[in-house]
């Protein structure tokens, strides 16, 4: 299947061009793709139709402006799910069967100060953990499988993923969410006023922390931002300077930013202090309060809250879904460790850039932001996850925007299942690849979650170690790479598919145009009537890619005629043919190992002329090497000069034997960086040692 990886202009948009170098990331996705188990299961389990594997993250309560007046439209969907979480919020915040008072409304909010934090700590909670069963319970409806494969949030937003991950009831999540801020205002502020929460509050805390106030005075909540070599040095510089009593790290927000508490009284003499910094920008986050979560300072709260969670029997189990510590870099799979992250909350700093790097390492197809406001969303992008990230409010569009690109990618999938048994390729087929890119070109998301789940199944197909030609299967993976990397240049939209690409050189013609390159495309429209069109921008790079590959049929006499026509130039050849077959003189082989290896030897030597007299080709143009089955991944190993060719071949004939793991680690200890990029089976031009080290080991192991 040849036409699988094709020749494009490089920096293209296509899964399977060679991109931008400064693009390339690790090689870590083929495992998920490859494993020996799943060769052994056959190509057909990529093609399986599988569920969008969904991470949740809650926002905390530096949202809580955007929950003002969000009403009831969440619970009056009558979605059963999303019911029974706000009756259940309803009876652990004392109202009843009247699940409609946890809506943030001004009617709704308590007279009392404490009242009305500890209210909207437990209705932000609610609302939350309903907007989760609201997108369960539609993607059921709609038949969209879903799998959550982690919950985390910021701050309170950890007892909400506690709850989603099963390890918390709803009711005792939202006792805890009520408790958590009228806990540690009373603390910070030493109150005695007569509110009953306030009573409750007090309660808890130790009988030396009571009427005695944590927090003398407001202090400022700041953000620093800069690069990270300069807020590493002003951090340093503060500490120095200043006590945590006085200036206090509460969050790492991210390598280019992290959050600190300053007390009022010294904020002259810190600002005087950032002054003579200017590279470290300085954004104040919220007007000066008392309410310090995540300052060592709250370890009396910490008590309070264990004690309080003790006397009301509230229980943690062991989760269903793993939860992304927020207080450490870590997955939490133990009862203890959830309990210990809710603790976590009123004393331990928020380590939100390790959570960032969690959870995006976990490899989502998606992380929801579960509520309003977005804040959790820009802590990812200002992490620079790569996973897709959306915030996700219970809107019917956005509902769709999640469930429709895995709804059409498991129809794909089983359409080209379908045509991997016989079926013949039809329209019906253009059709579904017309409504999938539509709705890719609308949905930052879809096209992710596209380009994600196609190039499993293109990298899938390309090392199956029994590859055949599938006639309509092949067509429809061409068409949609083709598609895929000249998207910008079609109608998408109108329908637009594009059937067939080359990237050519003008060689005849005025001078000012010789030597241009350009791309021919075979554009299919709407009614499925072809058309060429030729594209020359300005942009345009001409890229070359030598593609290595076991040809369909080894004819000897053909394969002999080569060889002695090489050998005349290259006698070598020979040689080193014959050397490598002396490589393990116990092992004769067969006929067909002999063959096989003859023609490894001589793909590579053909190279080896190639370059040698075609320099200014490799001089002018980025070149790339590809093989797109064992034995040319191997030769392009070899052509790259990152492995001996004797050191493949004995690899190589090993692996006919079906004892490649035998001279696996021997192989891959004389591996080094190539010189030429090799594509890797992701599609991604790969040099390092170790990322060819890795798709080896892939392919071999």
């Amino acid at each position: 299947m040849d036409g699988l990886l094709m020749c494009a202009p490089a920096g293209s948009a296509g899964p399977h061009s060679p991109p931008n170098r400064s693009s390339v990331h690790s090689y870590r996705s083929a495992n998920e793709y490859l494993s020996a188990g799943e060769r052994a299961r056959g190509h057909n389990f990529l093609l399986e139709p599988g569920p969008g594997r969904i991470a949740g993250f809650f926002p905390g309560l530096g949202s809580r402006t955007a929950y003002r007046s969000l009403g009831t439209s969440l619970l009056d969907s009558n979605v059963p799910e999303v019911v029974a979480v706000y009756r259940a919020g309803a009876l652990a915040s004392g109202f009843a069967d009247r699940p409609e008072t946890l809506a943030i409304t001004p009617e709704n909010l308590p007279a009392g100060k404490m009242a009305r934090q500890g209210f909207i700590g437990a209705a932000m909670t609610v609302h939350n953990l309903a907007l989760e069963a609201y997108l369960r319970a539609e993607a059921k409806r709609h038949g969209v499988p879903l799998t959550p494969v982690a919950y985390t949030g910021e701050s309170l937003g950890m007892v909400a993923a506690a709850v989603a991950a099963g390890s918390l009831s709803v009711v005792d999540g939202v006792k805890i969410a009520r408790a958590f801020t009228p806990l540690s205002l009373t603390a910070a502020e030493g109150l005695v006023s007569g509110e009953p929460i306030v009573q409750e509050a007090i309660a808890y805390l130790p009988d030396s922390a009571r009427g005695q106030s944590l927090v003398d005075e407001p202090f400022h909540v700041l953000a620093l931002r800069g690069s990270p070599e300069d807020l590493s040095d002003i951090l340093g510089r503060i500490a120095k300077s200043y006590s945590k009593s006085d200036v206090e790290v509460h969050k790492l927000y991210s390598i280019r930013q992290t959050n600190v508490y300053v007390r009022a009284a010294v904020r002259v003499g810190f600002d005087e202090l950032m002054s003579g910094v200017p590279a470290i920008e300085i954004r104040e986050l919220k007007p000066p309060t008392t309410f310090l979560a995540h300052s060592a300072r709250m370890g009396v709260v910490r008590k309070a809250l264990a004690r309080f969670i003790a006397e009301n029997g509230i229980v943690f189990g062991e989760p269903r879904v793993p939860v992304v510590a927020n207080n450490a870099a870590g997955v939490l799979t133990t009862a203890t460790e959830i309990r210990d992250a809710i603790l976590a909350m009123t004393n331990e700093i928020m380590a939100s850039r390790a959570t960032a790097e969690t959870l995006d390492a976990l490899r989502p197809d998606l992380i929801v932001e579960l509520g309003p406001g977005g804040k959790s969303v820009q802590l990812l992008l200002d992490n620079d996850v790569e996973s897709p990230v959306m915030a996700y409010t219970g809107d019917r569009v956005e509902t769709n925007a999640i469930l429709r690109p895995i709804e059409l990618v498991n129809t794909l999938k089983a359409e080209l299942a379908h045509l991997h048994a016989g079926g013949q390729l039809t329209s019906r087929h253009h059709d579904l690849l017309r409504d999938v890119f539509r709705e890719a070109a609308a949905n930052p998301f879809g096209v992710q979650y596209l380009l994600r789940t196609m190039t499993g199944v293109i990298a899938g197909e390309m090392l199956h170690p029994e590859r055949h030609e599938v006639p309509g299967f092949s067509r429809l993976l061409e068409i949609f790479q083709h598609t895929y990397a000249h998207r910008d240049r079609i109608d998408i939209i109108g329908g637009e598919l594009v059937a067939q690409a080359r990237l050519k050189k003008q060689i005849v013609g005025p001078p000012d145009r010789l030597g241009r390159a350009y791309t021919e495309l075979m554009v299919l429209d709407a009614d499925g009537v072809a058309s060429g069109r030729s594209l020359i921008t300005a942009d345009t790079a001409e890229a070359v890619v030598f593609h290595f590959s076991r040809p369909s049929d080894l004819e000897a006499v053909d394969l002999v005629r080569g060889l002695r026509s090489v050998g005349e130039t290259e006698p070598s050849v020979c040689r080193i043919y014959n050397e490598i077959m002396r490589l393990d003189p116990d092992r004769p082989g067969t006929a067909a190992e002999h063959w096989e290896i003859a023609h490894l030897v001589y793909q590579h030597t053909l190279f080896q002329i190639f370059r040698q007299h075609r320099p200014a080709l490799f001089a002018q143009n980025d070149c790339y090497l590809e093989g797109s089955d064992p034995m040319g991944w191997l030769v392009a190993l070899a052509a790259s000069g990152a492995a001996p060719l004797t050191s493949v071949a004995r690899l190589y004939r090993a692996y006919l034997g079906a004892d490649a793991t035998s001279v696996l680690n021997q192989a891959l200890s004389s591996l080094t960086d190539a010189a030429i990029p090799v594509i890797s089976p992701d599609g991604v031009p790969v040099q390092l040692k170790k990322d060819l080290e890795t798709a080896t080991r892939v392919i071999f192991g």
